[in-house]
């Protein structure tokens, strides 16, 4: 075979019921490897392994192509896009967003970690407290309360500004 020569990894393929077949040498880049046989059957999810001194590294099989080649000094073989099991997400990879067209809107939000919901879900326990069958001497008590809950300093710290916020626009 013209690329023996260049094959200098060891690998073995462990399929999803565990039955791991092989050796096979490979030549293996961080996110690919051909392997140079016909005769065995690797799918999506398998895993190759491979041993460097005594430590084995996994990789999973994301995408296995199978080229079969009548050229004598090409061989059939196993192109396979790996990545590694141990390898750590890239930081620099974007988030998926969503985009989203309105008009003709009132009262809308969107994003994360907004404060109009901790503003409206404060404003709503105050009308309730206002329409309860109570004596208003009761109704300014809670309301008291409820104020001081809000402007302690490790309630502001965990719920952020939106309290801050809505305690600096209305007095109760």
């Amino acid at each position: 075979m013209i690329f023996a020569e260049d094959l200098h990894d060891t690998v073995y393929i462990v399929n999803s019921e565990g039955y791991r077949h092989g050796p096979y040498k490979t030549s293996l880049s961080p996110t690919s490897a051909f392997i140079f046989k016909d005769d065995i059957d690797i799918n999506e999810g398998d895993t190759l392994t491979r041993f460097v001194g005594n430590k084995e590294e996994r990789y999973v099989i994301r995408l296995a192509h199978f080229t079969q080649t009548p050229d004598r000094d090409i061989p059939s073989h196993w192109n396979l896009t790996l990545e590694k099991e141990s390898a750590i997400p890239s930081k620099t990879a974007a988030q998926a967003g969503s985009t989203y067209h309105i008009s003709h809107s009132t009262g809308f939000q969107a994003g994360n970690n907004n404060n109009l919901t901790i503003q409206n879900a404060i404003a709503e326990l105050i009308q309730r407290i206002d329409d309860a069958n109570d004596t208003e001497e009761s109704k300014t008590d809670a309301k008291g309360r409820l104020n001081a809950f809000l402007s302690h300093p490790l309630v502001t710290t965990i719920v952020g500004g939106a309290v801050n916020t809505y305690l600096a626009s209305h007095k109760f």
